[in-house]
């Protein structure tokens, strides 16, 4: 039973230090936290947070996993080649929910994001594992290009709907309508059996 207790009051306490981080980060990059202040906005000691943490980045590291742990359940729900629009939604909800914090970890260096890289290689894997057990007489490369080709596109759609949450949905949209045409298209002309 105290245990659970402590767990509980462990889990509230990195909940304070994830959601602090997330809104000192509003004031100032992410980089230029320090765990200080980070403390003195919890209200708590240095020790506690060395208890849960190694640093400002451990925190950022915790955060980018729970995100990708969210998308992944999602990917693991749906049959990824479809690219279809309630994928889109769903991975939207979730960055929609945690806009500022995937904003400032992709912001500083967003083609080295390790979330977007960790995202990117799994939807990547069961994109490819999935086609190619969808249609017959496709070779991995053809099925990876494709994959680039069409998640590539979905992303920039995606990404330029994150700057203006308006038309966020619209890019979801969008992102399902070109990926149907483009998946159709090389079907039709690959004469593949589905």
């Amino acid at each position: 039973m105290s245990l659970y207790k402590r767990d509980a009051r462990s889990e509230q306490t990195e909940k304070k230090f994830k959601q602090n981080l997330i809104a000192l980060s509003e004031t100032k990059p992410l980089k230029k936290i320090t765990v200080a202040e980070l403390c003195k906005l919890c209200k708590v000691n240095r020790g506690t947070f060395y208890n849960h943490y190694n640093d400002i980045e451990d925190i950022i590291e915790k955060i980018e996993d729970d995100l990708f742990e969210q998308v992944k359940s999602i990917l693991n729900d749906i049959k990824v080649f479809s690219f279809d629009e309630n994928f889109f939604r769903k991975v939207i909800e979730i960055i929609k929910n945690n806009l500022h914090i995937v904003q400032s970890v992709t912001k500083e260096n967003f083609l080295q994001n390790d979330l977007l890289r960790k995202i990117y290689d799994f939807a990547k894997n069961k994109f490819i594992s999935e086609f190619t057990e969808f249609v017959s007489d496709i070779n991995v490369n053809e099925t990876e290009d494709l994959f680039v080709y069409t998640f590539g596109g979905s992303i920039a759609l995606f990404m330029s709907g994150i700057k203006d949450p308006n038309i966020i949905d619209q890019a979801a949209r969008k992102a399902d309508y070109y990926n149907k045409l483009i998946m159709q298209k090389f079907i039709a002309d690959k004469n593949l059996k589905v």
